[in-house]
């Protein structure tokens, strides 16, 4: 009963101090980890948008020349 009464009492403590810091510990990792991915996210967010804006230049492009084709086809034959 004595050990018992040990335990239950300064040990428990100790391992709820450890727990807490702990714990602690890993939210503050979840918390960097969350935030390197935020970053990461943006900037994949910024180079998707800049290859959109390329893609559709690129297309607008391709029917500006499509349409030039036509016309000098046009003229030329009428």
């Amino acid at each position: 009963m004595c050990c018992c009464t040990y335990i239950c009492s300064t040990h428990i403590r100790v391992y709820r101090q450890v727990a807490s810091l702990m714990g602690l510990s890993l939210v503050k990792s979840y918390i960097n980890i969350a935030n390197m991915l935020g970053v990461q996210r943006e900037i994949s967010r910024t180079q998707l948008d800049a290859e959109k804006k390329k893609n559709e230049r690129f297309s607008d492009m391709d029917e500006k020349i499509t349409l030039l084709k036509e016309m000098m086809r046009m003229i030329f034959t009428g």
